[in-house]
C-alpha cells in the first residue's frame, strides 16, 4: 500500500512539472518585424497639451461649517491610499495630498486621520 501511494504521488508530480514546463515554454520561432516611417517637414512642432478636468467642481454647493471627520484607517501607514500628512514630491502621495486639501476646502471640513498597521 505504502509502494502504491509513493508511485501516485511520483506520478502525480510529474504530471503537474510537465505541464508547468509546457506552459513556461517560450516560442522562440516568432518573428517581430517592425519599419519606423520618419516624415521631415518644415512645419514647426506644436504640442497639444490635453485640459485638465475637475469633475468636482460639478457637485452641488455644500458647506459643512468647518466640521471635523474623522475616519480610522487599517493599514500599511508606508503604503497610504487616503491619508498623506504633506506633499512630498512623489506623484501618488502628491495626488492623494491635493485630492484631499480640495476636497476639504470644496464642503468646508477637516479630515481627522487616525492610522494603525
Amino acid at each position: 500500500m505504502k509502494t502504491c501511494f509513493r508511485f501516485g504521488s511520483i506520478t502525480l508530480a510529474l504530471i503537474i512539472g510537465l505541464q508547468l514546463l509546457t506552459c513556461c515554454a517560450s516560442d522562440n520561432n516568432s518573428v517581430v518585424e517592425t519599419t519606423n516611417n520618419i516624415v521631415v517637414t518644415d512645419e514647426p512642432v506644436t504640442e497639444s497639451v490635453a485640459e485638465e478636468t475637475q469633475t468636482y467642481e460639478e457637485l452641488p454647493e455644500l458647506d459643512y461649517g468647518g466640521a471635523t471627520i474623522s475616519m480610522y484607517v487599517w493599514g500599511d501607514p508606508k503604503s497610504p491610499e487616503y491619508f498623506v500628512e504633506e506633499a512630498t514630491g512623489d506623484i501618488v502621495n502628491d495626488a492623494i495630498y491635493d485630492r484631499n486639501r480640495k476636497v476639504e476646502e470644496q464642503l468646508n471640513v477637516t479630515f481627522d486621520f487616525t492610522t494603525r498597521p
